[in-house]
């Protein structure tokens, strides 16, 4: 599996990635519905410039040639960062997502970042699994409600932070 830094040449294979895990996981993706062309356009378009101006770390794998998982951290205040990562289901369960996750964490400290949330529906207890297998911890008091295509859903919020560089 290779990652690399999501590039503009990208945003075609990167809306049907991001079709596909919608089709895959709905609670993985908070659209209210399956995004159009144009809006996702919008979107990654955003997520470029961040790039640029070095307020978001947007990783993606890629596997046969194939983008198979992102991992986006978005730079906050005080050295914090939000991370949002997807996977196809097919690459889920196999330590992928764990490589991809700690891999952009790696790119995050090149910009300082050194603590890291993630918020996460509640029913969607793979991604729960999978951020307590990554060393996060559950915040206590943080949750919230939120309504996404006509349901409300619990949220967690995970944190962790990262040992000082030695």
């Amino acid at each position: 599996m290779e990652f690399r830094s999501v590039r503009e040449r990208d945003l075609p294979e990167l809306y049907e990635f991001v079709k596909k895990v919608y089709k895959e996981e709905p609670l993985a993706m908070w659209f209210e519905k399956e995004p159009t062309l144009e809006e996702f356009m919008s979107i990654f378009m955003l997520k470029i410039r961040g790039a640029e101006r070095k307020e978001l770390i947007d990783i993606v794998a890629i596997k046969d040639s194939t983008i198979v998982g992102e991992c986006e951290i978005t730079r906050k205040e005080h050295g914090e960062g939000v991370i949002a990562i997807i996977l196809i289901k097919k690459i889920t369960g196999k330590g992928e997502g764990l490589k991809l996750l700690n891999f952009s964490i790696k790119e995050s400290e090149k910009a300082s970042i050194k603590s890291f949330e993630a918020e996460v529906i509640k029913e969607n207890e793979h991604a729960c699994k999978f951020f307590k297998k990554a060393g996060f911890k559950i915040v206590d008091g943080r949750s919230r409600r939120i309504e996404i295509r006509g349901s409300e859903h619990k949220t967690l919020l995970f944190r962790k932070d990262n040992p000082p560089a030695q």
